[in-house]
């Protein structure tokens, strides 16, 4: 064996994980090619209507997470964030109320690293709350006005706000 069990694994991540974000930012460019980056933005936070709850059901199962409370959204958006390697805190977990703070994103850090970064503010705007609300409506919680703040907006944060 050329490299161990473990080492294997971590690789194997990393390679889905890089599938997972290059696949987005094909299609998207491919699309925009074609149609336009409005057109590309509105089919984009289509898909990222979608895409949430599938992540939020799995990660669900894996974790067995059954109860829709703002504990169980913290574990699941914490596997998540962990997974694709954002830096995040927990600013505030307490009965009804979550309060997350983003301050590296990888969606970001691709987009500055190809060059987009102009863009990245108003893909931010369109596709986070869209994002974050499904997380939240698949465990029942509120989000209404919940992005306070956007990273890729210079705001210096995402600040994530869910209610119960």
């Amino acid at each position: 064996m050329i490299i161990s069990d473990n080492a294997k694994e971590k690789d194997l991540r990393e390679y889905f994980k890089r599938c997972f974000f290059a696949v987005d930012g094909l299609w998207f460019v491919v699309m925009e090619k074609e149609s336009g980056f409005e057109k590309a933005l509105e089919f984009d936070r289509k898909v990222w209507e979608v895409m949430p709850k599938i992540q939020a059901r799995k990660i669900r199962e894996l974790l067995g997470l059954k109860n829709d409370t703002t504990e169980h959204l913290c574990k699941a958006l914490e596997f998540k964030f962990q997974a694709e390697d954002y830096e995040y805190q927990i600013v505030n977990l307490t009965d009804g109320t979550l309060e997350i703070e983003v301050t590296g994103c990888p969606w970001l850090k691709i987009m500055t690293g190809s060059g987009r970064q102009d863009l990245a503010a108003e893909v931010g705007k369109v596709i986070c709350p869209v994002e974050y609300g499904a997380w939240a409506k698949e465990f029942k919680i509120g989000f209404e006005d919940g992005m306070r703040s956007l990273l890729c907006s210079d705001d210096g944060s995402c600040a994530l706000h869910f209610t119960a």
